[in-house]
């Protein structure tokens, strides 16, 4: 009766164990579901604390295990209400569930970053190494940080809803209380925006890839008003298939923004 009674014992205590992972699995699963993470402008809307930074990369540092330091100099604290030291330490690694990481980020580099929530560490910091005790140190969760790419002369992130790309020159200043413009986009590339192929080959054509949602509410019809494509919205795949026709000439309108452009194209046979 003892050995019953024992074995039905462990099995129940196994069975709160299991219970007990599931439990941490699903909460670690939720907390690292972040999807598309958060955008600046949504931090804006929430009232969420959170750090905005132009950052120039000095090194990452290893720590014992997989953890690592990447040092930071600020060039610019885009929200000074949030004090920041002159250079900052993030602690990045895959040890804990949600971890960031940033080895790939090499020294020299200029970055934004965006750190939602940064009094709320990932890890205990006092298991860290500190390096200086004067720096601001933070270990973002993987959903707590955005770190924005710079291509051409765009920023290039989740800036809000509508903007994925920015102009450069003026993010700085519209980052302040999210002022960012579509039509600041619009006025910066439409005027260059290349459709190609013309004539066109195999019934596709292609829009240049400007990094954004500008392209929108296309219609093309032949010289005589047959319409032969509507799309309504933004083109977000930058492309469109035509059906088989019987044309040499095509007119294409089209948004860029909130102006309309209209265009021949030529379909080669």
């Amino acid at each position: 009766m003892k050995s019953i009674h024992l074995l039905q014992l462990l099995k129940s205590r196994s069975k709160l164990i299991l219970l007990f992972i599931a439990m941490l699995t699903s909460q670690i699963s939720i907390a690292c579901s972040c999807h598309n993470g958060f955008t600046i402008c949504s931090l804006f809307e929430k009232e969420i604390d959170f750090v905005l930074v132009k950052v120039k990369v000095i090194e990452v540092v290893e720590h014992a295990g997989y953890d690592h330091s990447i040092f930071l100099e600020v060039e610019k604290n885009l929200r000074p209400e949030f004090a920041l030291t002159d250079t900052i330490e993030l602690v990045g690694g895959i040890t804990a569930a949600c971890h960031s990481t940033f080895k790939y980020l090499q020294p020299g580099e200029i970055r934004y970053m965006a750190i939602n929530q940064p009094n709320n560490n990932v890890i205990d910091l006092n298991t860290i190494p500190v390096s200086s005790d004067t720096y601001w140190r933070h270990a973002p969760f993987l959903c707590g940080i955005t770190v924005f790419n710079e291509v051409d002369d765009l920023i290039v992130g989740p800036i809000s809803d509508d903007i994925r790309s920015y102009p450069k020159d003026i993010f700085d200043r519209d980052a302040e209380n999210c002022q960012f413009k579509p039509s600041e986009l619009g006025e910066k590339f439409c005027p260059t925006i290349t459709i190609y192929p013309n004539p066109i080959i195999d019934n596709y054509i292609y829009f240049e890839d400007i990094g954004t949602n500008l392209i929108n509410n296309v219609t093309i019809f032949t010289t005589n008003g047959q319409l032969v494509v509507q799309h309504e919205g933004p083109l977000e795949e930058l492309e469109l298939r035509l059906p088989e026709i019987d044309e040499n000439l095509i007119i294409m309108e089209y948004y860029c923004g909130t102006t309309k452009h209209i265009e021949k194209l030529y379909v080669h046979r």
